[in-house]
């Protein structure tokens, strides 16, 4: 649940849905201002959770506070991976844009 709110907290889908209706810009920054407080808030209630689950005594590895088969920490670590890789194509994407549009005019 949490690579899917983290993927989605771009705010992409928001914001389209926000140009259609008139005037744009105004709904853009409320529906992003919507998105990125429910994500960071969800964020932050996990850590929260987190932290009166395990406390202060946990390692800095949480997953070894962790009981229980192999696979599970597996598809933890899997998960994180893969949200990793998600952020970084989320985030890097306006670098990704502008190297595009600064190099990609090599013809003109």
């Amino acid at each position: 649940m949490a690579n899917l709110v983290f993927s989605y907290n771009s705010g992409m889908l928001p914001e389209i849905q926000a140009t259609v209706k008139a005037p744009p810009v105004k709904n853009m920054l409320k529906a992003l201002c919507l998105q990125f407080t429910l994500g960071s808030s969800l964020f932050y209630a996990v850590t929260f959770i987190g932290y009166w689950a395990y406390g202060s005594a946990a390692s800095t590895y949480l997953l070894n506070n962790v009981n229980g088969p192999k696979w599970v920490k597996a598809a933890a670590n899997t998960a994180a991976f893969l949200q990793s890789v998600i952020s970084l194509h989320i985030f890097a994407s306006p670098m990704y844009e502008y190297c595009d549009t600064k190099f990609g005019r090599l013809h003109e």
